[in-house]
């Protein structure tokens, strides 16, 4: 695999990543969270590093809503799938 890099600026600063697969995910990744500082700035007067653990506890708790959703939907699936059999023995009775 052929590791690519590219300067994405995060937060003012810029930064040196690096990707191996999909680099065009990391960057929408890095473009993500840079949006995400930005947010946080501009609803408050924080410094730099406030606004980015600020934008860091945002994302973290997107990602923990979208994993309880997967959860709660993988959960949902499985009494779907567990059930069809005790329907279809039913009707071949």
């Amino acid at each position: 695999m052929n590791s690519q890099s590219f300067t994405a600026r995060i937060g003012g600063r810029d930064y040196t990543l690096s990707a191996q697969d999909d680099p065009e995910r990391l960057k929408r990744i890095a473009d993500y969270l840079d949006r995400k500082i930005a947010e946080a700035k501009m609803h408050t007067a924080m410094n730099g590093e406030i606004a980015a653990v600020v934008a860091g506890l945002s994302v973290t708790e997107e990602l923990f809503t979208a994993k309880d959703e997967a959860q709660r939907l993988r959960d949902q699936l499985y009494e779907i799938t567990r059930a069809k059999p005790a329907e279809g023995a039913s009707r071949d009775s």
